[in-house]
This record gives C-alpha cells, structure tokens and sequence, in this order.
C-alpha cells in the first residue's frame, strides 16, 4: 500500500501535473476567447479563416486536457539508469518542458506494461497507483531487478491493481484498462498498423478493451495520417456500440466513426432481423454475381426489328444490332449507369448513320425537303426527342436502381421480399450500388430559381442560339442549376467546358436579365466514405458480403478483427481467422494473435461454460480463468411462468450485488428488440445477440435449451460475479453433467 512518506511524495507530483493541466487548459480557454474578440482586418476571408483556426485549435487542446473524474496518474516506472517515468493518460510537461506525465502511448510507457523479473527491460522498479480523481490513495511496488530482492515472478502485470479493477461494480458502460494492460494484450495495441491484425480470444480475455486502445494508440502513433483519414470502430450491434462508446473519449480521442456493419451503407435504415437461414443466403458471396446476374438479365436484344420514325422514313434496329450494340457497351462499361449514357451514344450514333444512308440516298434522286439539310447535330437533336428512341434505349439498357435488384435477386433465391431492411440486406444494396454505379451527379436546387432557370432561361438561350452541344453525343444541352445538363447521356457539365469566354460572359449577361443576381449552386457528388484504419469486434459473425461493404471503406486493408471463432453463432463462420482475414482484406498481410487468459469470468462460471465449449469444439481450450468469486453458479428449475421466475432471480441478484448492473439473458424464443435505454437499467432484460460483447456483475440466464450451443457459451460468460440459471425444459447435455 505504500509509506506515508510514498504517498505525500506521489501526492506532490501528481498536484504538480494538475496543476499545470490546470495552467494549460486556462490558456487555450484564453486564447480562443481573444482570437473570438479580435475583429478580422479588412474582413478578408484569409484573416477570418486563421482566426477561426486558432479558435477550434484552442477549443480542442483545451477538450483533450479535459480527463474528468479519472485518474490522470496510474503509475511510475524506474530506470536502472536512474530516470523515473510517471505513466499517465496523456503527456504534461512542466513550464521548462520536463515530462511530469508521460502519455501511455509513448515508446517509453512500454516497458511498463511489457516489463517482468525474467526481463525487466532496463526497469528496476514498476509502481502502480491507485487514485481517486486527483488524490492517491495506495501504491503498490513491484521489484523488478534481479539483484535485489525480487519475488516470484507473475503472469500478471500490477496483480493488486487488476484484481481490484475486476471486481468493481460494472456501471453500464465499458471502462478503458489503460491502467492494467497485460503484456500480451499491450503486444496486440502496439503492432504495427499495415495489414490486417487477428486478436482472438475467448470471454473475459479483454479484446474488445484491445481493440478500442489499440484505435487509441495508432491514433497517436500515426497521428498524420490517420487524422485526415479516420478510423472506424464496426460493432456487432447498436446496443454494443453504446455500450463502448465512452471508452475512446476516455482515452483522449473523439475522432472515430462507431458503426454497425449494416449502418455503413448511407441512406439504409435497418430496422429488420433475418433468420439465421435467410441471413446465411444473404450474406454468401455468390450474391455478387447473383446480383450482376440480375443486372444483365435487364439488358435485353430485340426479339424484333423495331422501326424508328423519322420524317418520310422509318430507321430499322434489328435484333442483331440490338445484341451488337448490348455486347459492345458491355464490354467496355464499369458499371451499368455508367454504361446506360455509353448506350445512349451508341444508339443515337446508329440511328445518325441510317438517317444520313437515308437522306443520301433521297438527295441522289432529287430530294430537297427539310430534313436534307440537317447537319450532325440536329439530327441528333432530332433522335433523341423522338419517343420511340426512349422507349428502346429502355429495352436494350433500363434505368435500374438498386433496391429493385436486390429485391429481384433474392426472390429469385427464394427468400421472402420486404419493406424493412435487415443488415443483410444493407450490404446487397451496397454491392448492387456500385455494380450500377451512380445514376446522376446530385445537384442542390435554389428553391424558386429553379421554375426560372428550367423554363424562362432555358425558352432565351434557346432563342438566342446560344445552348452548346454535348461534348460526349453532340446533344443540345439544356441549362439546370448553373450546370450544362445533357438529357441523352445524364452528363452534367461545368459552363466553362463547354462554352468560350464570350459566350459565358453572353451566359451571365442572359441569366441577369431574367434572375437578377444568380448564385450558382454547389455540387454535390455522391461519395464513399472511407477510411485509413478499422477496429472490426465480433468479427467471426460477419459474412462475406458484409467484408465487402468494409473492404470498400478501407480500401487500404489495413484493420485489427477482433473476435471468438468459440462463440460463432452462424454456420458461415470459416474454422480459421486466415480464412477471415483473407476475406477482410485479400491482399493485405496478416497475422494473428491469441488472448488466453480470462480476467473476466470467475473459475466457479468457466468450469459451467468449458462443458459448452467442449460439445461444440472438442479440441477448442476455454481462457484459463485468473480469479475465483466463491460463488458457484445456482440452477433454478421452475414448472410454469419462467420469465416470471428469472425476473424473481434477477431481483434477488440485484441486491446481492448492491450497486452493480444484473442482466436477463434471453432465447430468441423470448427475446425482444433492446431499447436503446437498456443498459441504463440495473436489471437488463435483453436477447443474446444484443447480450454479445456485454458483461454484467451477475447473469441470470433463461431457458438455455433454448439457445444453440454457441450462444448459450456466451450467454454463461457475460457475469463477472454471479451466474443464475433458469429453466422449466430439460438442461442441455452439457450443462445437466455439470451442474
């Protein structure tokens, strides 16, 4: 526990920081509220963006010295050559630039969670504090140097300091372990970033806690680029995410995107569940080429030559053509959009050339009506307002979007179409988005101008000559929102791409007489969010379809997966993280790394879940459990009403773990939705999907003949205390030979 004279010691210094992060945190507040009261000179735009600079650099170093009731100070590591390092959760140095805190991030604080007697890493002596807000309460020092009087040697780094952090009341949210980070685990945080990193481990073996500092730390230690290119944190589902949402905030970073896998698709709202069967369908990964499938099946030859009219004559496509034309546009296109404007071109191009076969051959015997002396681009004008050209550039190359696809495709795969989406369904909808590529350019519309622009303004350049031509099919342009719009090709184009000085110039002078003062509007275009590195937790669960959706957000490859092949719940799950990886992304380098040790889930409930773990996967080993509560698990076995008994149980637990979080875990036989209040309550009732990745004080678990054997491992591993079983149906074989 440390002297007296330890702790005044420890106690001088840790004011000292705070102190200073007092000093500093006045002087950013400072400096923004003189840069706010500093009028800009001149009003140049220069001068207004510096200023505003200053401020949001102000405001967010003030933020980030803002650490709130935890401890800034959890420990102190001393060197054989004499240096002493306080470790902390961010770097304070004094007035003269002399460390008081160093962030644990630092290559130096890495030695104080690596450091053992076997190799101590040039460290003498390893000491842990223990704090409450900003006063230290105890100190415990371990001995590192062989020369002196040195202990056994341990597994556990700061044993007293972890055991005491492991038995605190859970309070509904994750909490960081910046504090007790193991070495093994600090191993997974400190990697290196290109590639992909594997962190498998099994309940209470902290890889989520890995993962989530490990986002911390490569944020710091690839701070260039990772600030402009953004790190995403995917969790299973949105109870999960709330669940970890304040762990990176604790840490200093507020930076990182939280997503579940199927909210990364933009304009999806998931508000459906597949089963496990449809989700299996869904998510394998010969949905990408069902889906191309589908697209192509729209793209149809002429059963038919069909006659165009134009002026006396009628301008024939045969089939042929029509499947020469679809081939070729194939061939080249990227994606079906994209290729639809290729279609139209051609097309018209086709019709161009027999209208002009045509009136050769009329002017050879005489022929001088109107259409005679059309040149090129009239007659393309001409062919593209024909109706009958719509009508079989639909035929040949429709407008598709991608709800419609997907829709068509997994009818086609027998599964039931429905109005609400799943997460499943989200990354069908992705994948078919950019099979089909983007439709049109979003433009933003000003309102009344709109009416303006479409109708007068379109009716006067039209009358002063003054509409360009396409520079991809030669079609007359029509103006929309400051932007050259080409109806036949869905092609948008800047004024000055298409028109010389004078005639912009002739442009502005028209749209002043009609609008008065116009403003031309910003585009928009459509864009995929991506990102430089992706923290993936519950990875074993996702489907191929889904590594897709991410593999287009990080594009780099570059990602830490976390998860328990043990606790897979889906018959997708390949039997090896290589497997995974290589889905996650396949052409980055992997490597993986196991977590054995459970500090989570006491021996009494892992003696109960390794007889689960064993029917699943004979050969699988449970994390070897560090601690013991003394409680062994109860089993309650009731006749009638076993929700009514399992809220009776949970009660009760709730008293015994005074302060502390219980949770009902159900079956999807009884399981409802969680609200996103859940985990705001001191007895949770939620379904094992919702449960994944949680963990509570005491668990009382309902009807396990209910579950499937995965989930049933982890619903017996989300209690750091106590374990309660409830039950009216006979016991799975597993539990009834243990229990």
């Amino acid at each position: 526990m440390g002297t007296s004279d330890e702790l005044r010691t420890e106690q001088e210094h840790i004011d000292r920081a705070y102190e200073r992060i007092d000093q500093l945190r006045a002087a950013a507040r400072s400096r923004a509220a003189d840069a706010l009261a500093t009028s800009v000179k001149g009003g140049q735009t220069s001068h207004r963006l510096d200023r505003d600079a200053l401020v949001h650099a102000s405001l967010e170093r003030d933020a980030a010295l803002q650490i709130g009731d935890q401890s800034l100070c959890f420990g102190r590591i001393d060197t054989v050559g004499g240096d002493r390092f306080h470790i902390g959760r961010l770097s304070v140095s004094d007035a003269a630039g002399e460390p008081l805190i160093v962030d644990w991030r630092a290559p130096v604080a890495e030695s104080f969670y690596r450091a053992t007697v076997h190799d101590p890493a040039g460290i003498v002596r390893r000491r842990h504090l223990r704090m409450h807000r900003r006063t230290v309460i105890a100190v415990d020092d371990e001995v590192l140097d062989r020369t002196g009087d040195a202990p056994a040697d341990t597994e556990l780094v700061g044993e007293a300091a972890l055991l005491a952090a492991l038995t605190q009341r859970r309070t509904g949210r994750m909490g960081d372990i910046v504090a007790t980070i193991q070495g093994r685990q600090d191993r997974a945080i400190r990697a290196p970033m290109p590639g992909v990193l594997v962190v498998q481990g099994g309940p209470g073996t902290g890889k989520t806690a890995v993962a989530l500092h490990r986002a911390a730390y490569l944020l710091y230690a690839h701070r260039l680029p990772l600030a402009t290119q953004g790190v995403l944190v995917v969790g299973p589902n949105p109870v999960f995410c709330r669940y970890v949402e304040n762990v990176l905030p604790g840490l200093g970073e507020t930076g990182v995107r939280l997503s579940t896998a199927g909210n990364l698709v933009p304009e999806v709202e998931v508000t459906a569940v597949d089963s496990v069967a449809d989700a299996a369908v869904k998510g394998d990964a010969s949905m990408r080429d069902r889906l191309a499938s589908t697209i192509v099946s729209h793209r149809r030859p002429l059963d038919a030559t069909v006659a165009i009219p134009f002026g006396a004559w009628r301008l024939e496509v045969t089939p042929a053509e029509s499947a020469a034309l679809i081939d070729g546009v194939a061939a080249d296109a990227a994606a079906h959009n994209a290729g639809r404007a290729v279609m139209a071109r051609e097309l018209v191009d086709l019709l161009v050339g027999k209208a002009g076969a045509a009136l050769e051959r009329a002017a050879r015997v005489g022929y001088s009506g109107p259409e005679a002396a059309r040149d090129r681009r009239t007659l393309v004008g001409r062919l593209r307002e024909t109706p009958e050209v719509a009508v079989l550039l639909e035929r040949l190359w429709p407008r598709l979007t991608p709800g419609e696809v997907v829709d068509e495709t997994i009818a086609a795969a027998g599964l039931v179409v429905r109005p609400a989406r799943s997460e499943h369904d989200a990354a069908l909808l992705d994948e078919a988005a950019v099979l089909l590529g983007p439709r049109r350019r979003k433009v933003r519309r000003e309102g009344p101008r709109r009416v303006v622009l479409d109708d007068a303004l379109d009716r006067t350049l039209s009358e002063l000559g003054m509409l360009p031509a396409c520079p991809s099919c030669d079609a007359e342009l029509a103006l929309r929102d400051g932007m050259w719009e080409c109806d036949l090709c869905e092609r948008h184009w800047q004024p000055d791409a298409v028109m010389t000085e004078v005639e912009r110039r002739q442009l502005d002078e028209a749209i002043d007489r009609i609008t008065g003062t116009y403003s031309a509007p910003t585009p928009e275009p459509e864009r995929l969010e991506t990102f430089g590195h992706a923290v993936v937790d519950e990875a074993q669960d996702l489907t191929p379809m889904q590594w897709r959706v991410l593999h287009r957000r990080v594009p780099s490859g570059s990602m830490t997966i976390v998860g328990d092949l043990g606790q897979a719940k889906y018959p997708w799950t390949p039997s090896s993280w290589e497997a995974i990886a290589s889905a996650a992304a396949p052409d980055a380098p992997a490597s993986v790394l196991e977590l054995e040790v459970n500090y989570r889930t006491p021996q009494e409930v892992m003696e109960l879940a390794a007889a689960v773990l064993h029917a699943i996967d004979p050969a699988r080993r449970p994390p070897r459990s560090v601690r013991s509560s003394g409680e062994p698990p109860r089993v309650v076995a009731v006749s009638t009403d076993v929700l009514a008994a399992a809220r009776s149980e949970a009660a009760v637990e709730a008293a015994a773990v005074d302060g502390g979080r219980v949770a009902i875990v159900l079956p999807p036989t009884l399981a409802a939705p969680a609200g996103p209040s859940v985990l705001d309550d001191v007895i949770a009732e939620l379904g094992i999907d919702d449960a994944k990745g949680l963990e509570f004080d005491s668990v009382v678990v309902v009807e396990p003949a209910d579950f499937d054997l995965g989930s049933l491992y982890v619903a017996l591993t989300r209690s750091t205390q106590r374990l309660t079983i409830v039950h009216s149906k006979a016991l799975p074989a597993p539990l009834a030979s243990s229990s």
